[in-house]
């Protein structure tokens, strides 16, 4: 695995490693959530986080 092609955050409980597409689904989901939901923005990276490992968990079952 090249670590150059992942991102980690702070904010990813158990240092849960994301792609650099699933990093920019992440950030793009809670800027999104945080301004159109009026939600902290930790509540919308928890939230995002969470879609964005779901859709990770599709693509599995799908694939």
């Amino acid at each position: 695995m090249n670590i150059n092609n992942y991102n980690i955050g702070s904010v990813l409980p158990g240092y849960i490693f994301f792609s650099n597409e699933e990093w920019e689904r992440f950030e793009e989901r809670a800027a999104i959530m945080e301004y159109d939901s009026e939600m902290s923005r930790e509540e919308a990276e928890n939230l995002a986080y969470c879609f964005v490992l779901a859709e990770r968990e599709q693509l599995k079952i799908a694939g």
